[in-house]
């Protein structure tokens, strides 16, 4: 069990993108559509893992695509054995390989293969069915969009930002007090006597956000862009924090004979457009939306300058070490920058980053890398995503091939254990084996208890609504108890896209009759003679027609 939070928002949004398009299609009397509907919205709300709101949109874009083929194409092949395989080769492989894409990759490749499984194992019972499926999966994934980035946008990272914006604003502050210490021509055991609250403060604030971002990379798999660019602007603070204490300590050392006022005023005006760089950034962090890139204006050659101006007067080295920690500092605070554009932006622009440093004697050879060069190297034998890929391929068709061969009923539940068992690692993979296998086995029990004891509908939708939320909420915790809700949840869901609504509550009456043998029994099982024949010539009661003409389906 991880010690992260159940991500209890992201829960209730997901058996919303779930459940909803099924009471939609059930009441549009589209009972079909429901399936594929409630398919995108539930793989819609899994891939959204967070991140700007650009990122967000492009994942889920790329999923209604790849989705929407993935359900036209296992229509089309379905009931084909040889056309199956071959299709279902590619898919995994294609659907794997995209795990180089990072986080969004797996989700993507993950959902489109799951997608591709659940339509080929449901043959199509008319021509125009693939395109059915494809149009309903991109409805469901638009319903799941629309919730994630207009009707309720969740931001996972909002405690991370928080505390990484108090690092900054402790920074700034402490940085203040430098300048007043400096000014006032403080010795160097000034800090080490008196300790400034500042001091404490930031490195409260630094260990907050550290401990922060743990909670949050608990129980999240794969890394996400937008945990690296906090973690980045977490680590930038604390650089800065120890520049600025070694910049204190080079002003506080110096002789007093060999202080310059002219230079001391430039460190201390220094000090202050530090002050302002941390509070924008700081600012920029807890703002959440898109801002130009805070410019670094300061830098040791502002200050190395002004000791060229007074190299007359004998200027004491420790003026040239000072500029030096300057250039060091300036380098971390313009990589913040640019990572903040980044992080709320969703994009950067690999020149924008800054160099405050001095240029090198040496020239950088820069190598330019195609497109081509990329996929060469993905795919080289050598490969691990090549090789990863190549794994998943051949045992998802092998998993499709037991399954026709043997005409297991809803046997693609093999195949989509096998595409969410199976990790690059093999410590990874039994780790998963072992939690997909108990969770599957706890909730089909479960299932089981709930089919025997609820069959109104709208107990089945409630159930599921609530099992929805539990498993999403529960991922970042535990795969198993994850698992454990999933079965039961499809297999109510199951049941609730039959396509006839009066179905569980006719079985509600079967099962009351059988129990009592008495009371309002079905008349089409209690009278199999007289009013069965009734119903079926358009005699007896209204319930009585319905009953018998269920009978007749079932029979």
């Amino acid at each position: 069990m991880s010690a992260a939070r159940p991500a209890y928002a992201a829960g209730v949004r997901a058996s919303m993108a779930t459940i909803v398009p099924i009471i939609a299609a059930q009441y549009l009397e589209l009972a079909a559509a429901g399936t594929w509907m409630s398919l995108g919205g539930f793989n819609g709300a899994l891939s959204d893992r967070g991140g700007s709101y650009r990122a967000r949109a492009q994942t889920m874009v790329a999923l209604l695509f790849t989705g929407a083929f993935a359900a036209a194409l296992g229509a089309l092949v379905s009931g084909h054995l040889y056309a199956e395989l071959i299709a279902t080769f590619a898919v995994a492989f294609a659907a794997s390989v995209l795990r180089v894409w990072g986080n969004p990759g797996v989700s993507v490749g993950g959902a489109t293969l799951s997608v591709f499984v659940v339509s080929l194992a449901i043959p199509p019972q008319s021509s125009d069915e693939p395109l059915t499926r494809a149009f309903f999966v991109i409805v469901g994934g638009l319903w799941a969009m629309g919730i994630a980035l207009l009707l309720w946008p969740l931001k996972p990272y909002r405690p991370a930002r928080v505390a990484i914006s108090a690092c900054y604003s402790a920074l700034a502050d402490y940085v203040l007090q430098v300048a007043d210490a400096t000014r006032q021509r403080h010795t160097a055991e000034w800090p080490v006597q008196h300790a400034p609250g500042s001091i404490t403060s930031v490195r409260s604030a630094l260990e907050h956000a550290r401990n922060v971002l743990v909670q949050l990379r608990r129980g999240r798999p794969g890394t996400v862009d937008r945990g690296e660019r906090l973690l980045v602007l977490s680590e930038s603070a604390d650089q800065l924090f120890g520049h600025v204490v070694a910049f204190g300590e080079a002003l506080a050392t110096l002789r007093e004979e060999a202080r310059i006022e002219a230079l001391h005023e430039k460190c201390i005006a220094l000090l202050g457009a530090i002050s302002d760089t941390a509070r924008a950034i700081g600012a920029g962090v807890e703002m959440e939306t898109e801002v130009s890139r805070i410019p670094v204006t300061w830098n040791g050659g502002v200050l190395r300058e002004a000791i060229r101006q007074h190299a007359a007067d004998g200027v004491d080295p420790q003026y040239e070490h000072a500029a030096l920690i300057l250039d060091r500092a300036a380098q971390f605070a313009s990589s913040a920058s640019v990572t903040l554009e980044a992080l709320n932006s969703g994009a950067v622009n690999a020149d924008a980053l800054q160099k405050p440093m001095r240029a090198p004697a040496a020239e950088e050879v820069r190598e330019e890398r195609q497109v081509l060069d990329s996929l060469r190297a993905m795919l080289s034998p050598g490969s691990l995503i090549s090789r990863f890929a190549l794994r998943v391929a051949i045992v998802t068709t092998v998993a499709v091939a037991l399954t026709e061969l043997f005409q297991l009923k809803r046997g693609y539940w093999i195949t989509i254990t096998v595409i969410v068992i199976l990790q690059p690692y093999a410590g990874v993979t039994l780790t998963r084996a072992v939690q997909r296998v108990l969770g599957t086995v706890l909730g089909g029990l479960l299932a089981a208890a709930l089919g025997a004891l609820f069959h109104d509908p709208r107990a089945v939708l409630v159930i599921a609504t609530i099992f929805v939320a539990c498993c999403v909420a529960l991922l970042p915790v535990n795969y198993a108890a994850f698992s454990v809700f999933l079965t039961p949840t499809f297999v109510l869901l199951a049941e609730a896209s039959a396509g006839d609504w009066h179905l569980a509550g006719t079985r509600r009456e079967h099962a009351h009759w059988r129990r009592t043998g008495s009371g309002r029994g079905p008349p089409a099982l209690a009278k199999p003679g007289a009013v069965a024949l009734s119903g079926l010539c358009g005699g007896g009661t209204a319930r009585e027609q319905q009953l018998s003409r269920l009978c007749c389906r079932a029979v």
